[in-house]
């Protein structure tokens, strides 16, 4: 794979991922512009009409929402050194290096969550996949369970002791979480990056991430300052945009979840390419579908390379199968609605 490291092929991909999500961002401020005009217009809301103007609305706030996941695709790119400046020679340390502006700008101002917070969390996530409560990015005790072997670990002893209830609160939630996965993805997953960002940022005192997330909500306010005519329709934007992106959390879960779970010794004898193979799921795609999964349908690849752009996933596929083959270990890939279907 020559060369794949070292051209600008990455960045001219990049460009063109970033016009797919500009033109969403640009339809969905005209579209709520336009919303907005027509209630000026007139304020009498009639039931068909305001079913009329909710179908609008609709449409706006799921064009929001897909430019939010594209966006939170490139944020991706660019903090895994994924497009600019990616060899060990030429990429600078500095937060300010090209790719942490980018992803920056499409995480903090574009997203609305820490990008530091994402570094720290998914470079952990690299490190340790789906380690039993040491994955911090999989670690959802007592709501959700994804090994049993979470309950030998220190972590649940802590929250043991912590509150005498959690055994039998997390027995009564773990019983129904292939119920509660997919409506709390997308009901709360967004709202749960916002709380645990700014908690992050303040925390860790990451100032220039909370005046990114502080742009994304004046630039948000100021999308639904269009609407204020109606606050209904201004909740219903808000919920119907942030439901959407809910899309991008269920996306995250059936990458690694109902896969396997090593402790760090099992890691260590499996060796890398083994226990990331086993612990990732790729997920079945098309050239014309490649956009809606964001490189996330080449997440074994991912995990084994990286730094490796997105869109030269696909051309290490090959070579990855083959080694799996050789070496008797399962390649899993499925169709999205069906890893779906597994996860649960």
């Amino acid at each position: 794979f020559e060369g794949a490291e070292n051209d600008y092929e990455s960045a001219r991909r990049c460009a063109h991922h970033h016009l797919v999500a500009l033109s969403l961002g640009v339809l969905s401020v005209c579209q709520v512009s336009l919303l907005g005009h027509c209630l000026e217009e007139d304020a009498s809301m009639s039931p068909v009409r305001f079913l009329r103007l909710a179908l609008q609305c609709t449409l706006a706030a799921l064009t929001l929402g897909f430019f939010w996941q594209q966006t939170a695709f490139i944020a991706h790119d660019a903090l895994h050194n994924g497009v600019v400046n990616r060899t060990r020679e030429t990429r600078p340390q500095s937060k300010w290096a090209p790719n942490n502006i980018l992803g920056w700008i499409h995480a903090s101002v574009c997203f609305g969550i820490s990008s530091a917070m994402w570094l720290d969390d998914h470079s952990m996530h690299h490190a340790m996949t789906m380690r039993p409560c040491q994955d911090s990015q999989f670690n959802y005790l007592p709501v959700w369970c994804i090994s049993l072997r979470e309950f030998s670990t220190r972590y649940w002893a802590d929250l043991r002791e912590a509150a005498f209830f959690m055994p039998w609160l997390t027995r009564r939630l773990v019983a129904i979480q292939h119920y509660t996965l997919l409506p709390l993805a997308f009901l709360i997953g967004r709202y749960n990056f916002y709380i645990t960002s700014v908690v992050y940022a303040i925390r860790n005192r990451v100032y220039y991430d909370l005046l990114g997330m502080a742009i994304f909500w004046a630039l948000f306010g100021s999308l639904l300052s269009f609407i204020a005519a109606s606050p209904w329709l201004q909740i219903w934007f808000t919920l119907v945009s942030h439901w959407t992106v809910g899309i991008l959390h269920v996306q995250l879960l059936i990458n690694h979840l109902a896969t396997n779970s090593f402790t760090a010794a099992e890691e260590d004898a499996l060796e890398f390419f083994a226990f990331q193979v086993r612990t990732t799921r790729n997920i079945h795609s098309s050239p014309n579908s490649d956009w809606f999964h964001g490189g996330l349908q080449f997440q074994i690849e991912h995990h084994l390379f990286p730094q490796l752009p997105r869109h030269r996933l696909g051309l290490v596929k090959p070579a990855v199968q083959d080694i799996c083959r050789r070496h008797g270990l399962r390649y899993e890939s499925r169709p999205f609605f069906d890893a779906v279907r597994v996860t649960l």
